[in-house]
């Protein structure tokens, strides 16, 4: 049971986590990148 709650919040974080990583890189790339790197990530 115990186990099941662990898996389950780990779940949920690394979702969290990974839309944070692609919201910060989204909004970040605009910025960091010139023009032609922004049509390089497209």
């Amino acid at each position: 049971m115990i186990i099941n709650v662990v898996i389950y919040t780990y779940l949920i974080v690394h979702k969290l986590y990974s839309l944070d990583i692609y919201y910060i890189y989204s909004v970040l790339r605009p910025i960091r990148g010139s023009k032609s790197h922004q049509f390089e990530y497209n």
